[in-house]
């Protein structure tokens, strides 16, 4: 499977991507790993990803079943949340998109 990130963020917006370590060493994005910050007590590793385009992790061989929490930690400049936003994570087996999932950001007092 192979995990990618594509975001439609306003300049100054920061995403950050918190993974299980276990998932973390599995990546062979080593440009992306370079800059992670790990937190060895959680267990976690958290990757910085593009506000602006796509980020693409690569093909990670995962187990059968597997299941593992992720967190994407967005941050959009406060003159910007007046606007709305989408970042989407998807799936992919084999170049296929097989999984998504999209967030639409926007602001609180924004109709549904």
């Amino acid at each position: 499977m192979a995990l990618e990130i594509v975001a439609r963020l306003p300049q100054g917006a920061a995403v950050l991507l918190e993974m299980p370590l276990v998932f973390f060493r599995m990546l062979h994005a080593s440009q992306l790993a370079a800059d992670a910050i790990i937190d060895d007590k959680r267990r976690v590793a958290l990757i910085s990803v593009s506000p602006s385009m796509r980020t693409n992790f690569g093909y990670v061989l995962f187990p059968a079943r597997s299941r593992m929490p992720f967190r994407l930690l967005v941050q959009i400049p406060e003159e910007n949340r007046d606007q709305a936003y989408q970042i989407y994570v998807r799936q992919l087996w084999r170049k296929q998109e097989v999984g998504r999932v999209t967030w639409q950001l926007q602001p609180r007092d924004a109709q549904p």
